[in-house]
């Protein structure tokens, strides 16, 4: 495919809003929290960190239609980033369901920051960061944004999820949060169990392969290379740096990598796209804000860089052997972006699935994920189909048909 679109609905306004409002918002008149305090540290005691994050809120864009940095420095974004962990994201807030994303828009597609934002030691700090506060959004305190008054549950909210109260697991008998517990209890919904509302495609066919996810096409690309220089501006994928250096990568070289993007408003949970065993089910730590600097300034928060976050960020690798030739094992890769990097597994080593059974799931939003084919399997995706510039209205449903596997008479099981 040659074109990338771009997907998603990360932010809540636009961003001379979103600017003056980061500019205009309160913060915290002191820093206290032990995860902030940890990356304020790490800037002021590490050199090379100190320099990149003294530059990257001063650094000017050549282009003079981009406004400057609505941050002034690094203690203002960490005294802001304070006021936002102090709650759970507000329903029609300016910032949008990932208000840190929306803090560090700027910063993230500047030279240095592109450079801060793949140092390990700073993810260290942001891991640590993001787990302080999901312990909030994972808090039955979390649950007052959701209340279907004027929160995330209100006739207007849903209204832009349609078949909500029939397609999820709602507790009706509680008019205000359905039931739901937390924050990340209602971004980690769950489908309801007593309706089949998203039914297995060809449950019986091995060689149809179902959506993981509830997510918009975004790109395939066909023999992939071992190493490639994802950082530029075509992001090809590179297998060695996509699979964490696995011996077995060898095998994708030549095969197929599909890739889909989750909005913020879709549903969370990933589920196996083919019958097989759990070979390899494991966390892969990594970045949380990294952008492609070949992208340049991405205003719609690094969905510019899909694909060469695929190969940064902290993501889950699940690797699922078929049993048959001419699939073999299909990796399914579940990449988190920004404040989504949590991203559970519920499968392990040696486990039997089903198409449509659970995987895991990403916490608190929306993100992307890949799927790997290896070498030789000749398979054909239901996007193909589709015009690439309807591609970000083409919503496939979990465990809808995403592709088939053609087989030939010489192979089999």
């Amino acid at each position: 495919m040659s074109k990338t679109y771009r997907l998603g609905n990360w932010l809540g306004a636009d961003l001379k809003t979103i600017y003056k409002y980061i500019k205009q918002m309160r913060r915290a008149d002191q820093l206290t929290r032990p995860s902030l305090l940890a990356l304020q540290d790490l800037i002021e005691t590490d050199p090379e960190v100190n320099m990149l994050f003294s530059t990257m809120f001063t650094y000017k864009f050549p282009d003079p239609d981009i406004p400057e940095s609505p941050i002034s420095d690094y203690m203002d974004m960490l005294l802001k980033m304070q006021t936002v962990m102090s709650g759970a994201p507000v329903y029609n807030s300016v910032l949008g369901s990932a208000p840190l994303n929306s803090l560090l828009v700027y910063v993230m597609a500047t030279p240095p920051g592109t450079m801060a934002f793949i140092n390990d030691k700073v993810n260290k700090c942001f891991r640590f960061i993001l787990r302080d506060w999901a312990q909030y959004l994972s808090n039955e305190d979390s649950k007052i944004v959701l209340n279907s008054t004027d929160g995330w549950l209100c006739p207007e909210s849903l209204a832009t999820m349609p078949g909500f109260l029939d397609t999820y697991q709602v507790d009706m008998s509680d008019p205000v949060y359905y039931g739901f517990k937390s924050w990340n209890d209602f971004f980690a919904r769950k489908l309801r169990t007593d309706v089949d509302v998203r039914p297995v495609a060809h449950p019986n066919d091995p060689f149809v392969i179902c959506s993981p996810c509830e997510a918009f096409p975004y790109f395939i690309e066909r023999q992939p290379k071992h190493r490639d220089e994802f950082w530029i501006k075509a992001q090809p994928y590179s297998l060695q740096h996509l699979l964490d250096d696995d011996a077995l990568t060898e095998k994708y070289v030549d095969g197929t990598v599909y890739q889909a993007f989750l909005s913020s408003a879709n549903y969370h949970r990933w589920h196996a796209p083919v019958d097989g065993t759990i070979t390899k089910a494991y966390i892969k730590e990594g970045a949380y804000y990294a952008e492609a600097l070949s992208m340049g300034y991405d205003p719609t928060a690094n969905t510019y860089s899909q694909r060469y976050l695929s190969h940064v960020n902290t993501r889950a690798i699940i690797h699922i052997d078929t049993g048959h030739s001419a699939i073999g094992t299909v990796i399914f890769i579940a990449v988190g972006m920004a404040e989504i990097s949590s991203c559970p597994i519920e499968v392990y080593y040696g486990e039997n699935v089903k198409k449509g059974d659970p995987l895991g799931t990403f916490m608190f939003g929306g993100s992307t994920y890949c799927m790997l084919f290896q070498r030789g399997v000749n398979l054909s995706f239901v996007a193909e189909s589709i015009p690439e510039e309807d591609w970000p209205t083409s919503l496939q449903l979990v465990k809808s048909h995403l592709g088939t596997v053609r087989i030939s008479h010489k192979k089999g099981r």
